[in-house]
């Protein structure tokens, strides 16, 4: 039951194959949650990797805006802000990839005007 009401509230993440590890958060509310568009967003993430993560690109629609990762790490545990475009509604979400190909997509939050 657990696993089908994470799967209806789009709490859920994806890897490739690999175990990664991956909690965030937007302004406090999980991934998958539906948030009111703001100038600023404070993201908190946490990732845990099976090899060194080189790579956390945030996704807003289709388009890559920012690599959170200056160093390739196993363990992430970060706070930081984004700033959606603002006007039409946007979904973003995390890639994380790692130094061996591994990869992790989280589910959107869907952020409305």
């Amino acid at each position: 039951e657990s696993v089908l009401a994470a799967l209806r509230a789009r709490r859920t993440y994806a890897t490739n194959g690999p175990r990664i590890l991956v909690h965030a958060t937007l302004d406090g509310a999980p991934i998958g949650s539906d948030l009111p568009l703001a100038p600023e967003h404070r993201l908190v993430l946490r990732v845990a990797g099976t090899a060194p993560v080189v790579a956390i690109e945030v996704v807003v629609g289709q388009d890559v805006v920012a690599n959170l990762l200056d160093a390739p790490t196993d363990a992430i545990d970060l706070e930081t802000t984004l700033e959606p475009p603002q006007g039409e509604p946007q979904t973003v979400y995390l890639r994380i990839r790692q130094q061996d190909g591994g990869t992790a997509w989280t589910s959107p939050f869907f952020l409305h005007p």
